[in-house]
């Protein structure tokens, strides 16, 4: 059996993960970004719903802002 080196309920390793303040920025749901598609999904209690929006310049556009935000945010393991 594989055991993954994150949590036991996560594959996402501690340090891999990163938290700002919900008063700086709002984001609801989850958002991925993959090749040129951006998308974003939102579970509420059974109801699943989201988007898909293919695009290289709307991707490139949203990537950008991720990898800032990823820059100002602060390592969950620092704040534990």
């Amino acid at each position: 059996k594989y055991t993954y080196p994150g949590s036991p309920i996560s594959r996402t390793k501690i340090e891999d993960l990163r938290a700002i303040d919900k008063k700086k920025i709002l984001i609801k749901g989850d958002t991925l970004i993959y090749d040129n598609v951006y998308a974003q999904a939102y579970l509420k209690n059974v109801e699943i719903s989201g988007f898909e929006i293919e695009s290289r310049d709307f991707t490139k556009t949203q990537r950008s802002i991720f990898e800032t935000l990823w820059k100002i945010a602060k390592p969950v393991s620092k704040l534990l």
